[in-house]
């Protein structure tokens, strides 16, 4: 089955709608943690009350020890911490929604200033029509143009046959490398002027050469590697010469479309790019407005927060101290009837509160991988902008045989492959698609050019992706 290519347009655009989509399971998540914080503290609340009903049966030892007036301030205390938490988390709620907000208008402003270039883009490749028509008149264009198609040809046909003679290479040298004893002479350069072995050593590889008839297969794999090298090596001059004739041809054509297109229309090309670039940058600043917010709504909603953690110790810690455990085992001893059904409800929210615990921390794993998949895709859809290869020439091939975009992006968000593997082959399959007016853009910095290597970082070095750091 034949994949078929993919514009950078449709890549991104699958790119946005998976990091929606990551979006609103994060905060599907971060709601439900939320809600289980929320459903701890209520349940700290009500252990605290049963056991200050627990302590007005004993108010002796309750007085005492001061069970009641410690529980007091510990409610007290909790509902303090939890009305100002709700209030924290209120305000970076509503600073994410802004921000999420003006990212989908900044989105919406750069897919409107896209469309401004590719209208520009499809002008300038008429204006490369014409120039080339008009340069075909001469005969030193024609000539040229000529050679370089013809070079262009040779370097297909050289690469090829690299190809060929490498598998070649691969599958005859198998039986070389499978063989310990040559590999072992081999490697010590025995037979070469590098070979450096004296005395006992030198006579014990002469006897072991001879056992495996060792001269004769020196050669044969020697040529054996030295075919496809120069094979590679001759593909790698002639790229240089095509690239030279197809560099002095651009310089050309760029004079003449200078010529027919005029300055205004050139500036206004130069224009539409920096607006695109500003919007960009914009778009960059509220990515890591949504990072910092959503890292702080992530810890609020786990209860990771400073406040709510030392308001949970020290009411664990008073929960389970040994005033409160005298009481249960006094209450224990008692034919009161009350005080043990109390005793039974404060057993109950133990229970409540353990099978919580576990919730929270389920819910917490599943919202670490949702946050760090929400925030590989900020990172490659940035990338993928300051890349520009979401411009009208940008287009992106399957390897042989190899997945499609879309399912690339499956892969990633299913966990079978990381971020920075996505990455590095989605930029192995971006290609730049030639066009008329390529003449213009490769002699100038035109942003989007076939000329540009897909494997080139861009300016920003690659994302930071969390698999060992950026590219």
């Amino acid at each position: 089955m034949v994949i078929a290519a993919e514009t950078g347009q449709q890549t991104l655009a699958s790119i946005e709608s998976a990091l929606k989509e990551a979006g609103k399971q994060t905060d599907r998540l971060k709601t439900d943690l939320e809600k289980a914080s929320k459903n701890k503290a209520e349940l700290m609340a009500k252990r605290l009350d049963a056991f200050k009903a627990l302590a007005k049966f004993r108010t002796e030892l309750s007085l005492i020890d001061g069970v009641i007036d410690e529980a007091d301030r510990l409610s007290a205390q909790v509902r303090t911490i939890l009305t100002a938490r709700q209030k924290s988390v209120n305000a970076l709620k509503e600073r994410e929604k802004r921000a999420q907000l003006e990212r989908n208008r900044l989105t919406q402003q750069i897919a409107a200033q896209r469309g401004e270039i590719e209208r520009l883009d499809q002008q300038l490749d008429e204006f490369g029509d014409r120039a080339r028509e008009a340069l075909s008149a001469g005969d030193d264009y024609r000539e040229r143009a000529s050679h370089y198609a013809e070079l262009e040809e040779m370097v297909g046909n050289a690469a090829e046959k690299a190809r060929k003679s490498r598998a070649e290479e691969v599958r005859k040298g198998e039986p070389y490398r499978n063989d310990p004893l040559f590999m072992y002479l081999w490697e010590r350069k025995f037979g070469t002027s590098d070979y450096d072995r004296t005395g006992v050593i030198r006579m014990l590889d002469n006897w072991v050469a001879r056992l495996v008839r060792y001269q004769d297969a020196r050669s044969n794999y020697a040529v054996l590697n030295q075919i496809p090298d120069r094979l590679e090596a001759h593909v790698a001059r002639l790229r240089k010469l095509t690239e030279a004739e197809r560099d002095t041809l651009d310089k050309v054509e760029a004079e003449k479309i200078r010529e027919l297109a005029g300055d205004d229309f050139l500036d206004a090309i130069d224009a539409a790019n920096a607006e695109r670039d500003r919007l960009t940058a914009e778009l960059e600043k509220l990515n890591a407005e949504l990072t910092e917010t959503g890292g702080q709504l992530k810890t609020y909603a786990e209860g990771l927060d400073q406040s709510f953690r030392e308001a949970v110790e020290k009411t664990v810690q008073f929960l389970d101290g040994k005033s409160l455990t005298a009481l249960r085992h006094e209450a224990r001893e008692t034919p009161d009837v009350e005080d043990d059904e109390i005793v039974r409800t404060i057993s109950r929210l133990a229970d409540e509160r353990n099978g919580l615990e576990a919730l929270v921390k389920r819910k917490s794993e599943e919202l670490d991988a949702s946050f760090r998949r929400k925030q590989d895709l900020l990172r490659i859809a940035a990338d993928f902008r300051n890349s520009r290869y979401d411009e009208p020439g940008s287009v992106f091939k399957p390897g042989r045989g190899g997945p499609s975009g879309e399912a690339l992006l499956q892969m990633l968000l299913n966990g079978a492959i990381t971020a920075f593997e996505y990455w590095a082959r989605t930029q192995s399959r971006q290609r730049w698609r030639g066009r008329s007016g390529d003449g213009y853009r490769r002699s100038t910095t035109f942003p989007s050019s076939s000329r540009r290597s897909s494997r080139r970082r861009p300016s920003s070095g690659g994302p930071d992706f969390r698999t060992g750091g950026g590219f």
